[in-house]
């Protein structure tokens, strides 16, 4: 957690984001849910000791806006190690942590009811962050390409 904290939290000032076994003793830690027979039920989050910087982290959406502004902006990695990060490594457009879309960079997880998609645009002038607490049929992907598409018109 120290290196964390030292070369992704405090250079991209992400003051909210911490490891999950801190996440119960939040006050205000949402909880997640799945919708079955109509009715929401709460997600268990299981055993999350071996998600190492996946699932075992949280994070507010204004701290998620600011880990991609800062990843795109250099405060974390150089240009050189960005390019090469955000470049597709195999068939499926995967580079390292993110999928390289033909107008957009994204990212997107799923852990008990939690659903998250941050996508970067290719120029990294336009970050989209959604975060939801409920799973639900919902395509993520498809609203962030619908916002892309309303955010063209504009």
């Amino acid at each position: 957690m120290t290196y964390l904290t030292t070369n992704i939290f405090k250079p991209a000032e992400m003051t909210a984001t911490g490891q999950y076994p801190h996440f119960q003793q939040l006050s205000n830690h949402p909880t997640s849910y799945v919708i079955r027979n109509g009715r929401y039920v709460e997600a268990p989050l299981g055993n999350l000791s071996q998600l190492f910087g996946v699932g075992d982290l949280y994070m507010p959406v204004s701290d998620m806006l600011r880990f991609d502004q800062a990843l795109m902006s250099g405060r974390l990695i150089s240009s050189t190690a960005r390019q090469q990060m955000l470049t597709a490594g195999s068939w499926s457009t995967y580079g390292m942590g993110f999928y390289c879309n033909p107008g957009s960079y994204s990212n997107h997880g799923v852990l008990g009811g939690f659903n998250i998609i941050n996508s970067i645009s290719r120029s990294g002038r336009t970050t989209i962050v959604l975060m939801a607490n409920v799973r639900s049929s919902v395509s993520f992907g498809k609203v962030v390409n619908d916002l892309y598409g309303l955010l063209d018109k504009a």
